[in-house]
């Protein structure tokens, strides 16, 4: 790949010292022209869960993961907080779905309701069958990072034990994947990501799916052959959010620098394909 202006560098989160969600540095982090990358950090959960099975608990264990925190501290501000996997700069991107905001507090008493118990203030919290509630997770890293030792301890705060797996031939079942994607920053076609057919998320989990779902994914997939509808990729956006397959983390950012100030800044990084305006 070569660049307009051999200048214009990338600079990602991990150039501050470690890897996007390991403890950065004291070096200034700051960045005046970011760009939004087509990758998101995620929990992908798994269907066949006792727990993850059911979209409110979903959302409720959404609910106690800061991705404020995560954005700040662990990958430098260098992202956005989307509430599904789809670019936020992308035209198919429905700005009208919220994503479920951090509240501790909000998402104990959900658990409450649920039948999730926790006797003690600071003890475990049980099942409605009279078992430690635990969540199992999959986890790509090779070792524990910051994200990793984030959704632990929030957890844990409400009284949920969680227990990360690392390794290639780790064995299940697990609760969910925490785990990175990247997708096609043009077309945002979610199909190979969440359709029950062809989702690449199967392993090490069976991923959440359902034929709503399905049926809006194939629809936009198909669009995208003649004219793309972003009507539909919105309404993918609104089921998505609905049921919950994934909680995506952050969508990341790199930063652009050089000694071209002046080109970096007409850069149109809202444009899903801003790529090709610095490549030849």
């Amino acid at each position: 790949m070569s660049a307009k202006n051999a200048d214009v560098l990338f600079q990602f989160a991990d150039n501050y010292g470690g890897s996007p969600w390991v403890r950065f540095s004291d070096e200034d982090t700051d960045c005046r022209h970011s760009v939004a990358l087509p990758t998101f950090s995620m929990v992908a959960w798994n269907a066949v869960s006792p727990i993850a099975k059911d979209p409110e608990l979903r959302k409720i264990l959404a609910m106690l993961i800061p991705r404020d925190a995560l954005l700040s501290y662990g990958a430098g501000s260098l992202g956005q907080l989307v509430s599904a996997p789809i670019p936020k700069q992308h035209p198919g991107y429905n700005d009208s779905v919220k994503r479920l905001a951090t509240d501790l507090p909000k998402a104990a008493n959900e658990l409450e309701r649920l039948g999730y118990r926790r006797p003690k203030a600071e003890g475990p919290r049980y099942t409605p069958d009279g078992k430690p509630m635990k969540l199992r997770f999959k986890a790509d890293s090779p070792r524990t990072t910051l994200v990793e030792k984030t959704i632990a301890d929030t957890l844990s705060a409400v009284g949920v034990q969680v227990e990360f797996v690392h390794g290639y031939v780790a064995a299940g079942p697990f609760d969910g994947h925490l785990t990175a994607v990247t997708i096609n920053s043009v077309t945002s076609d979610l199909l190979f990501l969440l359709h029950s057919r062809y989702s690449m998320l199967k392993n090490p989990i069976d991923p959440v799916h359902h034929e709503s779902l399905d049926k809006l994914l194939e629809n936009y997939s198909l669009s995208l052959t003649h004219e793309p509808d972003f009507g539909v990729l919105k309404k993918v956006h609104s089921k998505v959010q609905e049921l919950h397959p994934v909680t995506v983390l952050v969508q990341h950012s790199a930063c652009l620098t050089g000694n071209n100030s002046r080109y970096v800044r007409r850069l149109n990084v809202n444009d899903p394909d801003w790529l090709k305006q610095i490549v030849r």
